[in-house]
């Protein structure tokens, strides 16, 4: 099953020192071994980690879709290229009642996990806590695994994510007023 996450991986990874390190039967990628993201099988399920100090095997989502898998890994593997690269990271916008209500959630056997799936498509579906990559998938799949692909490999972060930073503009203006330094924070626009 992790065959078909390698291409990504290998196309997140090019021209970075970030690097896939295994574990268990998949692998685990770190921020200055500090923050860990860890990716890998249990019999036909993806599982997938975010801990402190060390991979761990505590998963926080687990999906059979290859799809969901992606999104997962772009987003995960893609913010540590990011920072390798000092790129911008990529912070999507709050999650919108109508991002939110694209997706069904039902109880579990677990206590505090739940099963999400993706009305438009019911394939796409996972276990998870709520947790912010929960959070992150969900704003995610609006766009193709490619064009998400795109905007973490674009140094802009575009085409996918640019025009949802405009929801953090008035903010961002307040700060400005303020004397704070916003030009890496937010695309410059005509209007500036």
């Amino acid at each position: 099953m992790l065959e078909t996450l390698k291409p990504l991986i290998g196309k997140l990874c090019s021209g970075t020192s970030v690097t896939p390190e295994n574990f268990e039967n998949g692998y685990a990628f770190s921020s200055y071994n500090t923050d860990f993201f860890a990716v890998w099988t249990i019999e036909d399920r993806f599982c997938f980690s975010w801990s402190e100090r060390h991979p761990s095997t505590a998963f926080c989502i687990d999906t059979q879709s290859a799809t969901i898998a992606s999104y997962i890994v772009i987003a995960a593997v893609g913010a540590l290229r990011r920072a390798e690269l000092f790129q911008d990271a990529i912070s999507p916008v709050i999650l919108s009642d109508e991002l939110r209500s694209r997706w069904v959630s039902s109880p579990t056997r677990w206590p505090r996990i739940a099963n999400y799936q993706y009305i438009a498509n019911p394939e796409l579906s996972l276990n998870s806590t709520n947790c912010a990559a929960l959070r992150q998938l969900q704003f995610a799949v609006q766009f193709s695994v490619e064009g998400y692909l795109n905007s973490y490999l674009n140094a802009d972060a575009s085409p996918a994510l640019t025009p949802f930073r405009t929801s953090f503009e008035p903010y961002l203006r307040q700060l400005s007023d303020t004397g704070v330094d916003i030009s890496r924070m937010i695309p410059p626009t005509p209007s500036r």
